[in-house]
């Protein structure tokens, strides 16, 4: 198809390979965002600011595990959908998740820009000549296709 490597119209009319990108990041974050619930929801349904509360004030143990089976059941529903849209293609999901880690680290460098401008450490020219850098990692992070060839740039 003629249109298939202009990004407005991948944008309006996304192909297949590029709705799979979405559902699997997003299937990848609900995973991920119920596993670190399951860790900490638990501390927060038996204590106060970090510190224990009276008996009488805590969610029954019951009820956290009622929460917690609920979660695991999610997310077994979660990676079954996930199974099933990636099929054979194991790759797919780890380039999906190497690309999660990236976004996190080009994050984590931008705020890091802005911390040190806050302290004084760095000149707002400095911090502009790096911020544009990790702006245009990012840039080229979005463009990847990380299903059909991961080592093309452009549309998905």
């Amino acid at each position: 198809w003629p249109f298939k490597n202009n990004d407005w119209v991948q944008s309006v009319f996304p192909s297949k390979a590029t709705q799979d990108v979405w559902k699997t990041y997003l299937a990848l974050c609900f995973i991920e965002a119920h596993k670190t619930a399951q860790k900490k929801v638990p501390e927060f349904l038996t204590t106060v600011e970090g510190e224990e509360v009276a008996e009488t004030e805590r969610f029954s143990e019951k009820a956290i595990e009622t929460v917690k089976e609920e979660s695991e059941s999610e997310v077994k529903i979660a990676q079954e959908f996930l199974d099933e849209l990636v099929g054979a293609d194991g790759q797919a999901v780890k380039r999906i998740r190497i690309r999660m880690v990236a976004a996190q680290l080009l994050h984590s460098q931008s705020q890091k820009v802005n911390k040190y401008v806050k302290h004084g450490i760095l000149d707002d020219k400095g911090a502009s000549i790096l911020l544009h850098e990790v702006h245009h990692q990012n840039r080229k992070l979005a463009d990847a296709n990380y299903f059909d060839n991961p080592n093309r740039q452009g549309a998905h």
